[in-house]
């Protein structure tokens, strides 16, 4: 049972796939102005981290929940758009003390509730879009998780978080403390929590990698896929995979320090 505790916290979350939404139609105007403020911060995220979109994801406001959890944001793989929770529009218009639909998109981009939702949602939209240019193919979609072994879905999910944790990180200045230890040693260690193993253990295996070599270190981490065993040592596996990524690369010429 305990092998498998880490399998099933992370099948409770699957970040890039609703399990349910409803689309609120009279949100255009509204979703007009996100979506401008969306590519401000789209901007911000290539200055800070030196890799381009291919093209400007769309905001749109919607109620869903990923296995019954209420989540702020997520990407959607499938049509390329970032989602943003209904609520997200309440809290605009009580901020701002007007409506959505009438505010300024540079007001919107500058509030930093939204800034840091935006930033990670962006991050996944560049992995994917990365993904999607090198050649790879959409990076995360509901029919490679759940083809996947559970030790294949966990690794996809790591580096899902670890990618748009290390965006948010970046252009927020956070300076997060990145540690292989955010990785239990061994499956008998079931304190560690879905977050602390995909978000935190996620950006400590991204962090060296995206910093020393930009977008081909993103390519070279949407091309090979990681396994993590949770019957065996799970931090051993990030370690390998880490270890052989930048060893991979040192071909490459490191790009200048942002």
């Amino acid at each position: 049972m305990k092998v498998l505790l880490f399998v099933l916290l992370m099948l409770c979350f699957v970040p890039s796939s609703p399990a349910q939404t409803t689309k609120t139609s009279t949100l255009a105007d509204e979703e007009k102005v996100l979506s401008e403020a969306l590519a401000i911060r789209a901007k911000v995220v290539e200055k800070v981290c030196g890799i381009r979109f291919t093209f400007m994801p769309q905001a749109r406001l919607e109620r869903f929940s990923v296995q019954g959890i209420n989540a702020v944001g997520m990407y959607d793989t499938e049509s390329t758009d970032c989602l943003f929770q209904i609520d997200l529009w309440y809290k605009i218009n009580v901020e701002f003390k007007s409506s959505l639909s009438k505010l300024n998109p540079d007001d919107v981009a500058d509030y930093e509730y939204f800034q840091k939702i935006a930033d990670h949602e962006l991050g996944h939209a560049l992995l994917d879009q990365v993904s999607r240019r090198s050649g790879n193919g959409p990076f995360f979609t509901k029919e490679r998780f759940y083809s996947s072994s559970n030790d294949e879905a966990l690794g996809l999910d790591v580096i899902t978080e670890g990618v748009a944790t290390w965006v948010e990180d970046k252009t927020h200045n956070s300076q997060t403390k990145a540690s292989e230890l955010y990785f239990p040693e061994n499956s008998s260690q079931e304190f560690y929590t879905y977050e602390t193993i995909a978000f935190n253990g996620g950006f400590w295996l991204v962090d060296d990698i995206l910093n020393t070599y930009g977008e081909k270190g993103l390519i070279w981490i949407a091309s090979h896929p990681l396994v993590l065993r949770t019957n065996k040592s799970i931090r051993a596996d990030a370690i390998s995979y880490r270890n052989q990524a930048l060893l991979a690369l040192l071909s490459e010429k490191p790009i200048l320090h942002r």
